[in-house]
């Protein structure tokens, strides 16, 4: 499920596009320093879905995908703190 977020614009870094100029601007970083990474590459599941039999409905999984992956280290992005935030 994608939301958008408000004032959240997508944007286009070598041929990739991204969904907010924060991601961009941060591949952009990575790659003029050299540093080798994978954008939204894995998907990690952190809870399987299940039926809960008690209240006789199914409950979704819930999954996580971070924005940057390099090696053993996940990077997300965020910008700055609004008042919905």
């Amino acid at each position: 499920m994608s939301k958008h977020i408000v004032g959240v614009e997508p944007k286009v870094y070598n041929g990739v596009r991204y969904k907010s100029t924060l991601e961009a601007q941060t591949a952009e970083t990575l790659d003029r320093l050299g540093i080798s990474w994978e954008y939204e590459s894995k998907t990690y599941t952190l809870q399987e879905g299940f039926y809960c039999q008690w209240q006789k409905r199914k409950v979704i999984g819930i999954s996580y995908t971070p924005d940057f992956i390099i090696g053993p280290v996940m990077i997300e992005t965020k910008g700055w703190e609004t008042p919905d935030f």
